[in-house]
């Protein structure tokens, strides 16, 4: 997996102080995206074992309390598997941590498995789309995108209309 950059004191990405991750590579390319410039699979740095040090090294600072993982295209077939190892090395390494899921595939599409939602807190689904776009505390950047919660015990709840923290 390839990253562009990591910002270890985010406000912008969910509610509260986050450590943000923007992978690259993107095969949905919706029209007015934030990021373009991650579509490319081979942009930006690779993750290594240095990165992933930066990561929790800025996770364990008292006031952080969230992990934002986003892009590009997180989820994707060329970076599912290595978004989903960090993610649970992150649960099993600082389970205190809220985890934070951007994605332009839906929850139906994913079809996650149960270890899957296990990592993922907060999961912000769907395409961007440019005519629906809204800024709302939700942090959504389109009504059409979800906003979904994975409690531990396998529910799944639509939280697009609450705040979470």
């Amino acid at each position: 997996m390839r990253y562009s950059k990591i910002i270890t004191y985010d406000t912008g990405n969910c509610h509260g102080y986050s450590t943000t991750l923007w992978v690259c590579g993107c095969d949905n390319k919706c029209d007015g995206c934030f990021n373009p410039e991650l579509w490319d699979y081979n942009c930006g740095k690779e993750f290594t074992d240095n990165t992933y040090k930066v990561i929790c090294d800025s996770l364990k600072k008292p006031h952080i309390g969230y992990f934002v993982l986003l892009g590009g295209e997180p989820l994707s077939e060329k970076n599912r598997n290595s978004s989903f190892n960090l993610l649970k090395k992150i649960r099993n390494d600082l389970p205190h941590i809220k985890i934070v899921v951007y994605t332009g595939f839906t929850l139906a599409q994913l079809e996650l498995n149960e270890k899957e939602r296990q990592c993922i807190d907060f999961l912000i689904d769907g395409k961007y789309n440019k005519n629906l776009h809204v800024q709302t505390p939700q942090l959504r950047g389109s009504l059409n995108q979800k906003c979904w919660t994975f409690s531990k015990d396998g529910k799944v709840k639509d939280c697009s209309d609450c705040y979470f923290y």
